[in-house]
C-alpha cells in the first residue's frame, strides 16, 4: 500500500530528524516527566500544603486539654493637688499590679467531641491527598499522550495535505490537455485548501498539549517517547467487574474522604450537646499588689489562690436544642452525599471497566479499518485512473483513510489511559502503574514543528 508507506516514511522522517529547536529538557520518557511533575505541579504542591495545613487541627484540638497560663500586669502614677479652700496638698500615688493564672480543664464534653471531628479532619485531608495524587498521575498520563496524539494529527494532517496537493495539481495537469472538467480543478482545491487549514490547526493543537505538559511539569520538551508500535492488549486483572467494584467501595479515596465527612458532622452533634453539660475547671492563681502615697504608708499584698470552677448553662433560650437539631440534619445530609458517592464509585466502576474491554475491540477494529480503508483508497485511485471512478470519490476515500489512521492513534492512548482510570476508581493507582506504562515506549523521538514536516514531506514551506 503506497499511500500507507508514504505515511510510515514520512513519520520516520520526522522522528529522526535534526530540527533546529533549542534543548530543555534531555529524559523524555513518561518516568522523566511524572518525576519533573512531581517537583514542579503547582495543583499537587497545593494539595500536599492542604494536608499539612489539615493535620495541624488535630494538634489543635489536643491543646485544649493542657494548662493554660496567662498573665496580666499594670504600673500606674497618679500626681496631682487637693484644693482644702485655706491652701492646697500636692499628692502623688504610685501602684503596681501582676496576676499569673493557670487554668487547668477537668472535664469539658465539648473538648473530646472536638478531638474526635480534628482526627477525622485529618482522615480527610488524607484521603483527599490520595484523591490529588491519584489524579495528578492520571493527569500526567494524559498531558503526556495528548503531546504524542498532537505530534499524530500533525504527521497525518501534512501528509493528508501533501496528497490533496498532488490530486490538485494532477487535476490542473488533465484540465490543461482536456482529460476532465473544470469542476474536477475546483473540488481538488477546496479540498486540498480546507487540508492546509486543517494542518495550521494541528499545529497550534500540538503547541497548546505543549504547553499543557510545560504547565504540570515547569519544563519545556524537545523530545518524547512515543508508543511501541504493536502495545499489548490486555483485560483488567482481575477480569472480573464486580470484584473490581468491591475493591472501589473498599479502596475508593473520594468515598472514604466523603465517609469522614460524616463522620464530622456526627462529631459536631457531640459539640453541641455539650451546651447541656457542665463544664469543671482547676485554676490556680498568683497576685500582687504594691501601692505608695506621700500621705499613707505603703502597702502590698501577695496573695494565692487556687480552685475549682464550675460552670453549667441552664438555659440558651432554645438555641442549644436548635444547633443539635441543626447538627442532626447535617449528618444525614452528609450521609445522603455519602451514599451519592458510593453509588458514583459503581458506576463509573463498571462505566471504566467496559471501557477497557471495549477499548481491546476497538483498538483491533481500528486497525483493520486503517488497512481497509487503505485498500479502498488504492482500488479507487486506480479506478478514477481508467474513468470508473470520480474524482470525488478519491477525495471521499482519501479523507475516510486519514481519519482512520487518527482513530486508530487515539484509539490506543484511550484504551491505556483507561486502565489509569480504572485504577483511580479502585482506589489502587500508584507510581509503580505509570512505571508499567512507561514500558510501552519506545525510544525518545523529536517533537516535529510543522515546518520539520513540510520538510521532511518534501512539500516545501508556505
Amino acid at each position: 500500500m503506497e499511500t500507507r508507506y508514504r505515511i510510515l516514511r514520512l513519520t520516520l522522517g520526522l522522528l529522526m530528524s535534526g530540527a533546529l529547536t533549542p534543548v530543555f529538557a534531555a529524559d523524555d520518557d513518561m518516568l522523566d516527566v511524572l518525576e519533573h511533575a512531581r517537583e514542579s505541579d503547582p495543583a499537587l504542591q497545593a494539595a500536599r500544603n492542604s494536608l499539612r495545613s489539615n493535620r495541624e487541627s488535630k494538634n489543635q484540638a489536643l491543646a485544649q486539654f493542657l494548662p493554660t497560663i496567662s498573665a496580666t500586669a499594670f504600673s500606674s502614677e497618679e500626681d496631682g493637688k487637693r484644693d482644702f479652700g485655706i491652701g492646697t496638698e500636692r499628692f502623688e500615688n504610685e501602684a503596681d499590679f501582676w496576676r499569673v493564672q493557670l487554668t487547668q480543664p477537668i472535664y469539658q464534653h465539648d473538648f473530646f467531641a472536638e478531638y474526635s471531628r480534628a482526627k477525622h479532619q485529618v482522615n480527610q485531608a488524607e484521603a483527599d491527598w490520595r484523591v490529588s495524587y491519584q489524579d495528578f498521575l492520571v493527569r500526567v498520563a494524559e498531558n503526556y499522550f495528548n503531546v504524542l496524539a498532537g505530534i499524530d494529527n500533525l504527521v497525518f494532517s501534512i501528509s493528508e495535505e501533501d496528497a490533496n496537493r498532488r490530486q490538485y495539481e494532477q487535476s490542473q495537469q488533465r484540465f490543461e490537455v482536456g482529460l476532465v472538467a473544470i469542476t474536477d480543478v475546483h473540488e481538488t482545491k477546496a479540498t486540498y485548501d480546507q487540508a492546509r487549514a486543517n494542518t495550521i490547526n494541528a499545529q497550534n493543537t500540538l503547541n497548546d498539549q505543549v504547553e499543557a505538559l510545560r504547565a504540570q511539569t515547569g519544563k519545556y520538551y524537545d523530545q518524547i517517547a512515543p508508543l511501541v508500535e504493536e502495545i499489548a492488549l490486555v483485560p483488567p486483572a482481575p477480569n472480573d467487574m464486580e470484584n473490581w467494584v468491591d475493591i472501589g467501595l473498599q479502596n475508593n479515596p473520594t468515598l472514604a474522604s466523603r465517609r469522614y465527612l460524616a463522620e464530622q458532622s456526627k462529631a459536631i452533634i457531640g459539640i453541641q450537646r455539650a451546651g447541656y453539660i457542665p463544664n469543671l475547671n482547676f485554676f490556680l492563681q498568683r497576685d500582687s499588689f504594691e501601692s505608695s502615697s506621700g500621705t499613707f504608708a505603703a502597702a502590698s499584698t501577695l496573695s494565692t489562690t487556687l480552685g475549682i470552677q464550675f460552670n453549667w448553662t441552664l438555659f440558651q433560650g432554645g438555641g442549644t436544642i436548635s444547633r443539635v437539631r441543626q447538627a442532626s440534619y447535617d449528618y444525614d445530609e452528609a450521609l445522603n452525599l455519602l451514599e451519592v458517592d458510593r453509588r458514583l464509585v459503581v458506576r463509573n466502576t463498571r462505566n471504566t471497566f467496559r471501557g477497557v474491554i471495549a477499548g481491546i475491540s476497538e483498538v483491533e477494529a481500528r486497525q483493520q479499518a486503517e488497512i481497509s480503508t487503505g485498500a479502498a483508497l488504492e482500488a479507487t485511485q486506480a479506478g478514477f485512473e481508467v474513468g470508473t471512478r470520480t474524482i470525488v470519490d478519491v477525495l471521499n476515500f482519501q479523507r475516510s483513510y486519514y481519519q482512520a489512521l487518527r482513530d486508530y492513534a487515539r484509539s490506543r492512548y484511550d484504551y491505556l489511559l483507561n486502565h489509569l482510570r480504572l485504577r483511580q476508581q479502585a482506589g489502587t493507582l500508584e507510581d509503580q502503574h505509570i512505571d508499567r506504562l512507561n514500558t510501552q515506549l519506545a525510544p525518545a523521538a523529536r517533537i516535529p514543528s510543522m515546518h520539520d514536516a513540510r520538510q521532511v514531506a518534501g512539500g516545501g514551506t508556505d
